[in-house]
């Protein structure tokens, strides 16, 4: 009987030992719990994802963005190689109302641009993207707004890759650049409410590590990075690492 229980008790513990392998190897290749995604082709589809509780809301085709699109929780926003712009002035009341593309405004949230998309700006109309509260990280993609491709008024900006480009031509007297492309609220800088953290990207036509957005000198460039000339440009600048 003894023989018999110990069979016993070895055939269980090789099942129960079994079964835990297999569980962690569902869970290695995606078992476990899997974020989800909301794949969006027009506008009426973007907004509706944008306030649903997707993860990720991913673009399969061109958005014409018939007002500013605000984000109020954590989000990743995966372009995947599509195009966000307006046609419609979303510039209202002197900026006041309404003054963007993308708005980042939640407390605390975060929210991740990537997939290589772009985001475009109508010429002489709006910013393209603004973080009124909250943290944006930026992956890569392009960005193109008019006096401000971003601006940030209270919250973190991040940039880890991208190009950014002003169409609507700002520079300020004994500037030699465009001098907003990146941009922050003044006070807000000042008392260090509003943060750009530049750790890659091309810009064009500004160097965001001397500009004179928030006064003389402005270096928005994270230690351990440094700005360089593009190769064959005498404008534009791009992020690396430092040596």
């Amino acid at each position: 009987m003894i023989k018999v229980k110990l069979k016993n008790y070895v055939a269980i513990l090789s099942t129960m030992l079994m079964l835990m392998v297999c569980a962690l190897v569902l869970s290695a290749c995606g078992g476990g719990n899997k974020e989800e995604i909301a794949e969006v082709g027009s506008y009426t589809e973007l907004v509706t994802a944008i306030d649903g509780d997707a993860d990720i809301v991913k673009f399969t085709a061109d958005i014409d963005a018939e007002a500013t699109l605000v984000i109020t929780r954590n989000l990743k926003l995966d372009l995947n190689g599509k195009k966000l712009y307006n046609t419609k002035d979303l510039w209202i009341d002197g900026g006041k109302t309404s003054n963007c593309v993308i708005k980042v405004n939640g407390e605390d949230i975060n929210v991740i641009l990537t997939g290589n998309g772009s985001i475009v700006a109508k010429q002489d109309d709006c910013y393209a993207i603004e973080v009124k509260k909250g943290n944006l990280i930026i992956e890569n993609g392009t960005i193109k707004g008019n006096c401000s491709a971003v601006q940030v008024a209270t919250g973190t900006l991040t940039i880890l890759g991208g190009t950014f480009e002003d169409q609507q031509r700002y520079v300020l007297s004994g500037d030699t650049q465009y001098t907003y492309t990146l941009n922050c609220i003044d006070e807000d800088y000042k008392n260090g409410n509003a943060k750009i953290y530049v750790k890659g990207g091309t810009f064009l036509n500004f160097n965001p590590a001397n500009c004179l957005a928030e006064g003389t000198n402005t270096n928005f460039v994270a230690e351990g990075y440094t700005s360089v000339l593009v190769e064959g440009s005498n404008t534009d600048y791009t992020i690396v690492k430092a040596d």
